[in-house]
């Protein structure tokens, strides 16, 4: 509820449709949508974000679960506190290699998401989770799980080592150069320097990258490499977040599904539209068809 906010009511001068954007006629600017609707345009913006990527992981779609989606973390949130319920009743039977499974929360993925999650949770365990259920409380562990040597690799090394060093003052044990290989329903298998290592879990948290979304790699796709959309990641954009490849001025792209260069977190998302508006207020003589347009500029700490 604190990060969303009804478009209707927050815009209430822009025309609002709830449909599926199916595909794009790039020639003769328009948008197909549900229904059959059709939708001309002058200048048309992507933003459908991306969608997690589990890299084909067996066991990922299966057993994982994801943050992506407003449904998702309510849905990690439940079932959180379900597990916790049924530790109390396995403690109350004497099962404790049961307690500790069901308490190991496993998160998956050392980027943006992954280390502000396990914060959170941390912080949740010890001013509420160990209050409340004071018997079960030393049977708490979260573990961040990361394939590459250091955390939150798209910023400077400083930045990611404070991170870790914060986290495990918090009791989050850091796992480091650990891919997941496969998972199963209570047990997910690790490769390490040291070998394959397995770990029981009650939740497994994956939010180890995002990857394009259908709409998106088939508007890539349409594009075509010959003129620029050669990155798996999503849309390729100029410093003015132009889609290369399009008319110039015609299609932009922000957010999670465009390849800009900056950091995938929301403050870039943000920055960016808030930039795309203003070039578009300029108006038409000035947008951002014209080359010597001033170029979008990440402000890391305009939210501080």
């Amino acid at each position: 509820g604190a990060i969303i906010e009804p478009i209707r009511d927050n815009v209430p001068k822009c025309d609002f449709l709830r449909v599926h954007c199916k595909d794009v006629d790039l020639e003769n600017k328009k948008v197909i949508c549900d229904s059959g609707l059709e939708l001309d345009y002058d200048h048309l913006v992507v933003a459908v974000g991306a969608q997690p990527n589990t890299f084909g992981i067996p066991g990922v779609d299966t057993y994982g679960r994801f943050l992506k989606e407003i449904e998702h973390g309510r849905r990690v949130r439940k079932e959180m506190l379900d597990i916790i319920e049924r530790a109390e009743v396995a403690l109350a039977a004497g099962n404790i290699d049961k307690v500790k499974q069901l308490l190991s929360f496993v998160v998956v993925g050392g980027g943006p998401t992954g280390v502000e999650f396990c914060g959170e949770l941390s912080d949740f365990i010890r001013q509420d989770l160990k209050r409340r259920y004071p018997k079960i409380a030393e049977y708490f562990q979260v573990t961040l799980v990361e394939a590459l040597p250091s955390l939150l690799t798209m910023f400077d090394k400083s930045v990611g080592k404070y991170v870790q060093d914060h986290l495990e003052r918090q009791g989050v044990s850091v796992k480091l150069k650990a891919m997941v290989k496969k998972v199963e329903e209570e047990r997910v298998h690790l490769a390490t320097e040291e070998g394959v290592v397995d770990m029981d879990y009650g939740i497994l948290v994956w939010v180890a990258g995002v990857g394009m979304r259908p709409f998106t790699r088939a508007l890539c796709e349409k594009i075509g490499k010959e003129h620029g959309q050669t990155d798996r990641r999503g849309l390729v954009v100029d410093e003015c977040l132009r889609v290369r490849g399009t008319r110039p001025g015609e299609v932009f792209a922000v957010g999670d599904c465009a390849v800009s260069g900056k950091p995938p977190t929301a403050q870039v998302a943000y920055q960016q539209g808030k930039y795309l508006g203003r070039m578009f207020r300029l108006g038409k003589e000035h947008l951002i068809t014209d080359p010597k347009s001033p170029p979008f500029k990440y402000c890391w700490d305009v939210l501080r």
